[in-house]
């Protein structure tokens, strides 16, 4: 099971880890530009153009929902939604009689706003021995699930037109490029796009309303 959790200034180290990670995967086609991110956040925090959340994992099983709807299972990023009786301490609902498996940082997520129908997901990155255990698939799964309920109805995103893993990983979760000219994507969200393009991007979405 996954948490999303908001992260806080003293993560920043674990999320340059992550960036760094992902170097021997995106040098060949952004040199550089991993390395730059990371040593910025290490250096002055967090991103203040966007929300970065912490990704956990646990292999305890408990808190999902069952059939009978008996256990709930509780993400910190949606627990005004999928909690129902918090347990301050440990945030889930459930079998209270066992104390919750330890779960461990894997990844992180950025979010932006764009407008109050469009999500765009400046990052999704894992740590390299997560990566390949379909937690990406179950971060989508996740958002697609309960940003709904915020009133959203689109997530966005940007993919290097050379990650070639990247793309077929969207494609298969059900994404579909939306745009692959400059023109396209920065119109895209009334011209909310515009900030974020980078050259040798395409963009890439869902719906979430159908």
């Amino acid at each position: 099971m996954i948490e999303i959790i908001p992260a806080r200034h003293e993560d920043r180290f674990f999320i340059a880890r992550v960036t760094r990670a992902a170097i021997p995967l995106f040098e060949p086609i952004q040199p550089g530009v991993f390395e730059s991110l990371a040593a910025r956040i290490e250096n002055e925090g967090l991103f203040k153009e966007y929300e970065s959340y912490v990704i956990r994992y646990s292999n305890d099983r408990r808190f999902e929902r069952d059939s009978d709807n008996s256990s709930v299972r509780c993400c910190h990023f949606f627990c005004d939604k999928d909690c129902g009786n918090i347990d301050d301490e440990n945030c889930v609902t459930g079998n209270r009689d066992e104390e919750p498996a330890e779960s461990v940082p894997v990844g992180f997520l950025g979010l932006a706003a764009l407008t109050p129908e469009i999500t765009y997901m400046v990052a999704l990155f894992f740590l390299p021995e997560y990566r390949g255990r379909e937690l990406g698939t179950e971060v989508l799964q996740t958002l697609e699930k309960n940003l709904p309920d915020k009133g959203v109805r689109e997530l966005i995103l940007l993919v290097h037109r050379q990650a070639d893993w990247a793309i077929g990983f969207y494609r298969k979760n059900g994404y579909s490029v939306l745009a692959e000219t400059e023109e396209a994507m920065t119109a895209y969200a009334g011209g909310e796009m515009k900030k974020w393009l980078m050259p040798g991007f395409i963009l890439m979405g869902k719906r979430l309303d159908i």
